[in-house]
């Protein structure tokens, strides 16, 4: 089983990169795909932060076991066992899951990005969906806030 450190050190490097690339790469490139590999970034980056709580835990025995993968579980688990514990923000797991959809919308579709500055993800057909870069950029700091708050969390490990 992976620690928690290890998923938490993960997560913070993942935002980093998500940053990264929508605050510098995306200014000079203007490439739609910037915009798809941050947003699976900070997907992944909230997943491993959920992993790195819930491990931690997990160390306590005070969550029950779950599937690894499952994504849902662990929001559920989180959700039930760690946002009113730890006094994280109310709509964390609803912007885990806003960020999951961006990510599953955008796998296969084409995307580009708008002259006002919106990704629009279409299948080719009729189908379109438009999401400002505001949003995705809001999303990023509200990830990063997440991190750091899991950070508090798992580094006072001597504490409890």
């Amino acid at each position: 089983m992976e620690s928690f450190t290890e998923a938490f050190r993960q997560a913070k490097d993942k935002a980093k990169v998500a940053d990264y690339g929508v605050n510098r790469i995306l200014v000079m490139s203007r490439d739609a795909n910037v915009v798809r590999s941050a947003l699976m970034n900070v997907r992944d980056a909230q997943e491993r932060a959920v992993d790195a709580i819930l491990l931690y835990e997990r160390v306590y025995k005070r969550v029950p076991a779950y599937p690894v993968g499952h994504l849902e579980t662990k929001l559920r688990l989180f959700s039930e066992y760690c946002v009113k514990r730890y006094k994280f923000a109310d709509d964390t797991v609803k912007d885990i899951r806003l960020v999951n959809e961006w990510v599953r919308s955008s796998d296969g579709m084409s995307i580009s990005l708008s002259p006002d500055n919106r990704m629009i993800i279409s299948d080719g057909g009729f189908q379109s969906q438009s999401i400002p870069l505001a949003s995705i950029k809001s999303m990023i700091v509200k990830a990063s806030s997440f991190i750091d708050s899991v950070g508090k969390v798992v580094q006072n490990v001597g504490s409890d």
